[in-house]
């Protein structure tokens, strides 16, 4: 009670006719189990989108995908979130296909049909947040991808968020009197433009009352070491 649905002999149906059956059936009351989209499109012909949700604790959860497509061919991959008390929280996305119609970044329209070509494509994200201590907080942000309309093809909503992601990790330390920032900036794709910080280093004196008057001081200091690439 309270923890998962365990269920024998299940059908799924579509206007009364079965469709699916599954002899032994567990769903996890905390977590999305299993997941069917299928569709169509001009760009990916037939689809079915599947995915398959797990539970290893409490604190470790993922997504199994497997997906396919008639014009495309066959993806897989995986999604996990994970969080510690004592190592942080974060999510891992690994994704990869073997696209029969993979847009050539070299054309000049790289979406013309006479541009087209079989070629592997896919995805590694890793979003990662801590408290290495009361004061301290680290963030990395890493992102590797095989070209720049992956994620436009097969994750659009995660495109439309976030159009040009960027890796990067940063340390932050604020205290009652001053906040300390290191920033490391690296470009991880080649077809990207990227500000590479390495690093940027930025201590602030927070704002202080002068002597016990009423004249208040700050000051902030920084060092950056910038690479265009």
């Amino acid at each position: 009670p309270g923890d998962k649905i365990v269920a024998w002999n299940v059908f799924f149906r579509i206007l009364e006719v079965p469709v699916f059956w599954w002899p032994y059936l567990v769903i996890p009351l905390d977590y999305d189990p299993i997941g069917l989209t299928p569709g169509y499109s001009d760009e990916f012909g037939g689809f079915v989108l599947a995915a398959k949700g797990f539970s290893v604790n409490e604190q470790i959860k993922g997504k199994l995908r497997f997906d396919w497509y008639s014009k495309r061919g066959f993806g897989f991959g995986g999604d996990l979130d994970y969080r510690s008390k004592r190592l942080g929280a974060g999510e891992l996305k690994i994704y990869g296909i073997r696209d029969e119609e993979a847009p050539d970044q070299r054309a000049a329209n790289p979406f013309e049909n006479a541009n087209r070509r079989e070629d592997d494509r896919g995805r590694v994200s890793w979003k990662h947040k801590a408290l290495l201590d009361p004061y301290t907080t680290l963030q990395l942000q890493w992102h590797e991808l095989s070209d720049k309309v992956f994620l436009q093809d097969f994750f659009e909503r995660e495109h439309r968020e976030e159009t040009d992601p960027q890796s990067f990790v940063t340390v932050t330390r604020n205290s009652a009197h001053y906040s300390l920032l290191g920033h490391f900036e690296k470009r991880t794709n080649r077809f990207q433009t990227v500000s590479e910080k390495l690093p940027e280093v930025v201590f602030t004196w927070l704002r202080r009352p002068l002597y016990g008057t009423n004249f208040y001081y700050t000051n902030e200091e920084g060092i950056v070491n910038f690479n265009q690439t």
